[in-house]
């Protein structure tokens, strides 16, 4: 979900649900957006598959952090 309104700007949702309930949601804010066709370089194919690298002790450590990597996950992965 996307949205924008003048407190928060440029802002991208994502939240898991089951059985019609919230389980869990992020707010994430987009600073700085390019488009696919402004990457220079082939681009993806159908039926291929993102790779995801989280680097670093946060994304072990922090709460926040470790919600979004299972939120992604979940979302690309299945």
């Amino acid at each position: 979900f996307g949205s924008h309104n003048k407190k928060r700007p440029h802002n991208l949702i994502l939240g898991r649900m089951y059985n019609g309930h919230v389980l869990d949601m992020i707010e994430l804010g987009i600073k700085n957006m390019k488009s696919l066709t402004s990457i220079k370089g082939p681009k993806h194919t159908i039926g291929s598959k993102p790779m995801f690298v989280f680097q670093g002790d946060q994304w072990e450590q922090n709460e926040t952090y470790a919600k979004l990597r299972s939120l992604l996950l979940d979302m690309f992965v299945g």
